[in-house]
């Protein structure tokens, strides 16, 4: 995409990644078995272990890929500060009435112990990278993800294209 910033489409949506020499940042990661393709084609990338896993949203259904196919890296992981309590709850329903077509049950929960309300900054390797809450929008808990060198903003569910005109 540009610079040490590129893309993964695969079932789920878009994930967005930053590797350097000195880091690899995966944002989002999907249902299970894209996140292993993901995943595969981050490690041919670097040998790098991850070092953020950020998330523009709480994890769901959608986003078990994370819990199930990438280690967990829980301090590292940045979180808007409603994603603890969304995700208490997402698992608490799934615990009640599992979802039609999910394999098995949602894997052990992980919580972010890094929180932030509205903006969390850092430098990962030679990018900087900011996550941003603008107030509830798909969840309560989205985030952008932006990298700021090479100016690209990871918005996952937050953005659409719509449809051409005429369908």
């Amino acid at each position: 995409m540009r610079g040490t910033v590129g893309t993964f489409v695969g079932r789920g949506g878009t994930v967005g990644w930053h590797i350097d020499g000195q880091s690899a940042v995966v944002v989002d990661s999907m249902y299970p078995e894209s996140a292993k393709t993901c995943l595969d084609a981050v490690n041919a990338r670097t040998n790098r272990p991850h070092a953020r896993l950020p998330g523009e949203h709480p994890p769901s259904r959608r986003s078990h890929g994370r819990q199930r196919r990438f280690p967990p890296r829980r301090p590292q992981d940045p979180r808007h500060a409603n994603v603890p309590r969304l995700q208490r709850a997402a698992a608490e329903r799934a615990a009640q009435s599992p979802q039609p077509g999910m394999a098995s049950p949602a894997p052990a929960q992980t919580y972010a112990d890094t929180l932030f309300e509205t903006a969390w900054r850092e430098q990962v390797g030679g990018e900087t990278m900011a996550l941003a809450h603008f107030g509830p929008a798909h969840t309560g808990g989205d985030a952008t993800v932006t990298f700021e060198k090479a100016n690209v903003v990871h918005m996952g569910d937050l953005m659409f294209k719509p449809a051409p005109s005429g369908h």
